[in-house]
Parts: structure tokens; C-alpha cells; sequence
């Protein structure tokens, strides 16, 4: 039996993730590592499936960026043409918070999660 490997360029390209992002989610999931004849890291069909499917793991508080999420979102609803770099440019947000905002609105319904002080006693 003959299995099908890939290496963590084709991963890269297949997820349309960096191949730095593939290496830390090896490391995530202690995928034990494997080379070709050409030492290029390789992964199972199975890793690769792994890889795609971590769960993702916000490293932000959520009251720190609750207010720019919110300004993010109302942006990008009313300008829906413009690029994460554009927003960024014109909020003054850093443009990798503007993409996992955009990207958490978009994975999840159009919905988004930020802290309210509604609750608290």
C-alpha cells in the first residue's frame, strides 16, 4: 500500500496558508515528522486534514478590540469593495486585526463576539 504524502509547500498552497503557518500547526498537533529524499517535511493525507481543520485560537482580549471590531465591521458592510489593507489604512487599525475580524464575521454567520459590560453586577 502506497501512501500519498505531501510537502508543507503543497500544503501551503492547498490550504492557501503560509508554510510558517503549516509549521507551527505541526507543532500545535505534535504531527511527528517525516522527510522525502529531498528533506522536505512531509505530511499523510490524514496530517494534512489535521492541519486544515485546528481549531483556531484567538490570542486578543476580547475588551481590548471589541470597539475596533465593531468600527471594522460597520466599514466593511457599508465599503465591501475595499481590501483589508484599505480599511486598515483608513481606520488606523492594524491590518492583520482587521483580517481576522473580517474573517471571524465572515466564518461565523455574519456574526461577531465582543465583550459587553450588559451582564456584569
Amino acid at each position: 500500500m502506497n501512501e500519498e504524502f505531501y510537502t508543507t509547500k503543497e500544503v501551503s498552497q492547498i490550504l492557501e496558508k503560509s508554510v510558517s503557518t503549516i509549521h507551527k500547526r505541526i507543532s500545535q498537533l505534535n504531527i511527528k515528522k517525516r522527510f522525502d529524499k529531498q528533506h522536505n517535511l512531509i505530511l499523510s493525507k490524514e496530517e494534512l486534514e489535521s492541519v486544515k481543520n485546528i481549531p483556531r485560537q484567538h490570542k486578543y482580549s476580547l475588551k481590548k478590540y471589541s470597539r475596533s471590531k465593531v468600527f471594522i465591521i460597520e466599514y466593511f458592510i457599508s465599503h465591501h469593495i475595499n481590501t483589508h489593507t484599505e480599511i486598515a489604512s483608513v481606520l488606523g487599525i492594524q491590518e492583520h486585526i482587521v483580517c481576522n475580524t473580517i474573517n471571524e464575521y465572515l466564518e461565523n454567520n455574519n456574526q461577531i463576539v465582543v465583550e459587553s459590560s450588559m451582564n456584569l453586577e
